[in-house]
C-alpha cells in the first residue's frame, strides 16, 4: 500500500474521473484521455468515482475475463505513473456480469 503524502508546499492534488464507461475493446481516446487529464492536474490521488465500464455491453456477458482486461486497460494510465487511486461503482458497473465485490478483487490486485 502506498503513504499518501501532502507535496512540500502543503498541497495534495485530487483527479476524479467519472463515468468513463468503456467496454472491453477500451477506445484509444478514452486511454488519451485519462492520460491527459493525468498530465495536466499531475494529481497525487486518483479517484474512480463509478461507471467505469459501459457493464450493458453484450461483450462483457458471462466473461469476466473481458472485465478485468477492461479494468486493467482502463488503470494502466494511473498504474505506469504509479499514482494511489481510490474505486467506487456505479450502476453501470456491476451491469456488466460481475458484482462489485468481484471487480474490487481485481482493483485490489494492481499495482
Amino acid at each position: 500500500m502506498t503513504n499518501l503524502r501532502f507535496r512540500e508546499d502543503g498541497s495534495f492534488r485530487v483527479l476524479q474521473m467519472a463515468d468513463i464507461q468503456d467496454g472491453p475493446n477500451v477506445l484509444p481516446d478514452t486511454i488519451r484521455l485519462i492520460r491527459e487529464a493525468i498530465r495536466k492536474a499531475d494529481p497525487d490521488l486518483v479517484v474512480f468515482t463509478g461507471d467505469q465500464l459501459k457493464g450493458y455491453s453484450k461483450k462483457f456477458r458471462k466473461k469476466p475475463g473481458q472485465v478485468e482486461k477492461t479494468i486493467n486497460r482502463i488503470m494502466e494510465p494511473v498504474v505506469s505513473r504509479g499514482i494511489p487511486f481510490a474505486v467506487t461503482f456505479g450502476n453501470h458497473d456491476e451491469q456488466s456480469g460481475m458484482t462489485n465485490d468481484e471487480q474490487m478483487e481485481i482493483y485490489r490486485n494492481i499495482p
